[in-house]
């Protein structure tokens, strides 16, 4: 690489150049290429005065042809005391590599002209000790024409164990967001299967109680005819032939906060038992009785001056159409 005119080298050493050098570098290249401005040189000068040798990252100026123009203590560390970097390419010094690497973080912040930020490996002699966040920002002219790359390069390599952990946890998000996923697909399907998989229960459990219970219970309703369990057998015969009804069902989830006796007495007032006549079928007293009606309105929002309970339980079991 030719040496700007009027540019004299300083010592550098451990295969380096001063900041004095670099300054003057950067200087005679705005001069040559075009006015750097009062403004930028400032504060270049105050970016070699204070970060450049003080900082525990690396940083390394390079030219646009990928040639190393300076290096700071880090980077010449961890590629080597001793070993010479200015004047090689990146590419080699830093990568062993005879070409630019691909997708350069320097190649397109020269291009563009604009700041870039990659990971890179970190490797030294072919070895590979980890991976770098490479931070490429162009120095550019009053013109803003690109006069040479500043990369400031950070070791995450203590970082990488903790990046494998979060892509691990990343992975197993999306395979549980996956199957999650599935899983509503397949609930979708079973949700839209549920009113014919009920139906289909509700007739088979028609079928079977046509064909292995109701000839029981017809024979026993014969036997028991004028004796005193022939309404009990009445009300048997009665709740067998409901419990298949698709309006038995949504009635009997409208019940099913009441207790087994509520539910006995709710049963009775919807078909139009009197107190009186409940209380006889099932050996209780009145007084019993209207305790537990007292109940049922409760427990089903209706307070003790609401309407008839008969209508309320037999609104639940066919439920008007509400008017258009």
């Amino acid at each position: 690489m030719a040496e700007p005119p009027g540019l004299t080298r300083s010592p550098a050493p451990e295969g380096g150049r001063s900041f004095a050098y670099l300054k003057a570098w950067i200087a005679a290249r705005g001069a040559a290429d075009g006015d750097l401005g009062q403004g930028r040189r400032e504060d270049l000068e105050h970016f070699l005065r204070h970060v450049f040798d003080k900082s525990k990252d690396g940083i390394s100026i390079h030219d646009l042809d990928f040639t190393i123009v300076g290096v700071n203590a880090t980077m010449q560390d961890w590629y080597g005391p001793g070993r010479t970097l200015v004047g090689r390419k990146c590419h080699e010094a830093y990568h062993g590599r005879d070409r630019p690497c691909e997708r350069c973080p320097f190649e397109a912040a020269v291009r563009t002209g604009r700041p870039q930020i990659g990971v890179v490996p970190y490797q030294v002699s072919g070895r590979n000790l980890g991976a770098q966040e490479l931070s490429v920002f162009p120095l550019l002219d009053d013109a803003r024409r690109v006069l040479c790359g500043l990369e400031y390069v950070r070791d995450i390599t203590p970082l990488q164990p903790d990046v494998r952990h979060l892509e691990r946890l990343r992975r197993r998000v999306q395979l549980q967001e996956h199957t999650l996923r599935e899983q509503e697909t397949a609930l979708a399907v079973l949700l839209r299967m549920a009113p014919e998989l009920e139906r289909r229960i509700a007739d088979e459990i028609a079928e079977g109680l046509d064909a292995l219970v109701m000839p029981v219970v017809a024979r026993l309703k014969v036997r028991c005819a004028g004796t005193e369990l022939a309404g009990e057998v009445a009300l048997l015969e009665q709740g067998l032939c409901e419990v298949a009804s698709r309006d038995s069902r949504r009635l009997a989830r409208a019940l099913h906060g009441l207790t087994a006796r509520e539910q006995e007495v709710a049963t009775l007032v919807r078909h139009g038992r009197t107190s009186k006549e409940i209380s006889a079928l099932l050996r209780i007293s009145a007084k019993s009785v209207d305790f537990h009606r007292t109940n049922i309105r409760r427990k089903l929002g209706q307070g003790r001056a609401g309407g008839s309970l008969q209508t309320l339980l037999q609104d639940l079991e066919h439920p008007r159409s509400s008017p258009e």
